[in-house]
């Protein structure tokens, strides 16, 4: 398979397969390839040839991708500081990766207007590239799109990487990825036997190339689907197969968290939350912080005045990140919370705050 890499200077057999395989989401070939990589790195390092520059980039920017692709919910602030040791590129090759991994990164982070400025740089190189790679762009565009809360986007992005996946041979596990963002993305519209037959056929692929990692995240989003919907027996026995797999899987464990308290099983959704607290904390990944201090106030029925401080300081946080979907919900909730309290003033100031960011959310769809 050529890509924009193949016949460069520093595009060395070991990197070049081992890109190939993060391409094409095999984890297997992928994890093969990175010991071969980093067996030749660590060689020509040792004999003296650090000289490389752009053997140096590339191998750093594969790292991060490949990080990216192994432990996505693992990725902190620090993760792109070997690359940010390097120049930027010149190369046009190694320019579009890096403006394309620091869009991923960004969008990793939460930090979506920096993250979009690298998508719009990268874009200027899609001519370039060949049928994998513009798939590949795609479909990290959609997952932007996605984390952004913009579904329409989502759709629009994903549906254009499958079409192309769908045409090239061992892109099997692509196909999975986009069905997963699409089933997402019909989520958030509330398209939810559309998303379910997605995820079942992401599901029935990946049973069959017995690609297991991949599969666990299906899993987990098949559990979001069914917590959408209250069917929290049915999300709990997904999302336990996702934990028991991947213990560090932040998103499965708020989830069962939170399906957990719905059922009444304080102790237990006290447990998940607490581990999830102590990853959330080590990431230092702000977005998930806010949601399992709300989630525990809620679950723990804190006192109205303590609650109110965890809600405004997640509201806080949402909103100067536009997810204005999380200020909608919170807001809602404790507004039905003031409510039951007799309390109306509180509660129809929190319905109507949940009110105008739905509206803000709504124009983003």
């Amino acid at each position: 398979m050529n890509t924009l890499l193949t016949g460069s200077t520093y595009a060395t057999k070991h990197l070049e397969a081992w890109y190939h395989a993060i391409l094409t989401q095999n984890f297997a070939v992928s994890q093969d390839c990175y010991h071969a990589a980093a067996k030749e790195q660590k060689e020509m390092l040792l004999q003296g040839n650090e000289g490389n520059a752009s053997y140096q980039l590339f191998f750093d920017l594969l790292k991060f991708r490949y990080a990216v692709f192994t432990e996505g919910l693992s990725i902190t602030k620090d993760s792109f500081e070997s690359i940010n040791a390097h120049a930027i590129p010149s190369d046009l090759q190694l320019s579009y990766l890096y403006h394309y991994y620091n869009a991923i990164y960004y969008t990793a982070l939460n930090k979506f207007d920096k993250a979009d400025d690298y998508f719009e740089k990268a874009k200027l190189s899609l001519t370039s590239l060949t049928n994998v790679e513009q798939a590949d762009f795609y479909y990290r565009y959609a997952v932007y799109h996605f984390q952004m809360q913009q579904p329409s986007q989502a759709i629009v992005n994903a549906t254009k990487a499958l079409d192309i996946f769908q045409t090239i041979n061992d892109c099997e596990r692509n196909v999975t990825s986009c069905l997963s963002v699409l089933g997402g993305a019909y989520v958030a519209v509330g398209h939810y036997e559309k998303a379910e037959e997605l995820y079942y056929k992401a599901i029935d692929i990946l049973q069959k190339l017995n690609e297991e990692p991949l599969l666990l995240h299906v899993r987990n989003n098949l559990g979001t689907l069914y917590a959408n919907q209250d069917l929290s027996e049915q999300a709990i026995r997904q999302l336990s197969e996702v934990i028991e797999k991947m213990p560090k899987h932040y998103k499965a464990l708020f989830l069962l968290a939170q399906e957990n308290g719905k059922l009444g099983n304080i102790e237990l959704a006290n447990k998940y939350i607490q581990t999830g607290k102590e990853i959330v904390l080590q990431l230092d990944n702000e977005e998930y912080k806010h949601h399992f201090s709300i989630l525990e106030a809620n679950i723990n029925e804190f006192e109205l005045e303590q609650l109110d401080k965890i809600v405004q300081a997640g509201i806080h946080y949402f909103n100067e990140e536009s997810l204005f979907s999380y200020t909608s919900e919170y807001c809602e909730k404790i507004a039905t919370t003031y409510h039951k309290k007799l309390q109306f003033e509180k509660a129809s100031e929190y319905f109507l705050k949940s009110i105008e960011a739905n509206k803000k959310n709504e124009r983003r769809l």
